[in-house]
């Protein structure tokens, strides 16, 4: 088993999955989100 991030539902959550559903593509990673990424606006 892995704890992965994997969507469900359609939102991106942690997770217990085995490794032979990761690979056969029953369980979709979800992609990393860019966290605490601050806009810089130009003048």
């Amino acid at each position: 088993l892995q704890r992965v991030r994997a969507k469900n539902k359609g939102r991106a959550k942690k997770m217990m999955v085995c490794t032979n559903c990761i690979k056969s593509g029953r369980v979709i990673k979800a992609p990393q989100g860019s966290r605490n990424k601050k806009q810089i606006s130009s003048p």
